[in-house]
């Protein structure tokens, strides 16, 4: 089966480098891992990470007793790594290989959305328009969303591919019709190479619409 463009970029750069020279590496992802401990309702939540790449997150959420995990990520080699890695950690979680514009994602499913530094990679009007409907579509009525994307100030391309920066107003924009921004955060996250990297984290909760009998 022949890759897309998107996917042979991730699947070289998973193959030559070491995930720990990698600029987005954390050995504890401690704000990631905070919010989903303030907003997970319980151990038998449904949490997906998009975008996970060699993330050590979910090796954190196994040592808290987390239950239903999901990675998904373009690259087959990532996830190989990831599943190398927690061999002898039970249980292992389940892996998606594909893109998440694209892929068929369960209706309802999540409790928790995670997504780290995957979603400022789409520059495309359209792309963001259909991330907006896959996280519609796949979390719970009561789920959350903790996005991670680079701030204004951050980098403007990452892994030689242009990213587009965000700040609350243009989460608003993309997100705020059928979200509310329940908390907002700065991240200075410094790379394997000393280089400062300024994020912003955002909690998405879901507006529920009521019913007027």
């Amino acid at each position: 089966m022949s890759l897309s463009k998107e996917q042979d970029h991730w699947e070289l750069i998973y193959s030559s480098k070491s995930h720990v020279d990698l600029s987005w590496y954390q050995s504890t992802p401690k704000i990631s891992l905070e919010l989903i401990n303030q907003y997970a309702t319980g151990k038998e939540n449904n949490i997906i990470d998009i975008g996970c790449g060699e993330s050590f997150l979910v090796d954190s959420l196994i040592d808290q007793a987390y239950k239903n995990l999901t990675l998904l990520d373009l690259s087959s080699k990532a996830l190989l790594n990831v599943q190398k890695r927690l061999k002898d950690i039970c249980p292992i979680p389940i892996n998606i290989i594909g893109d998440v514009l694209k892929i068929d994602l369960e209706s309802n499913k999540y409790d928790i959305w995670h997504d780290r530094a995957c979603f400022h990679f789409l520059t495309k009007e359209e792309d963001i328009k259909q991330y907006l409907e896959k996280v519609l579509h796949a979390l719970s009525d009561k789920g959350t969303v903790i996005l991670s994307t680079f701030a204004v100030d951050g980098p403007e391309r990452c892994s030689n591919l242009p990213v587009h920066r965000h700040d609350q107003e243009s989460i608003k924009k993309i997100f705020g019709k059928h979200f509310l921004i329940d908390l907002s955060l700065h991240e200075n996250h410094i790379t394997p190479k000393g280089k400062l990297q300024s994020f912003n984290f955002f909690v998405l909760k879901k507006r529920i619409s009521k019913i007027i009998q």
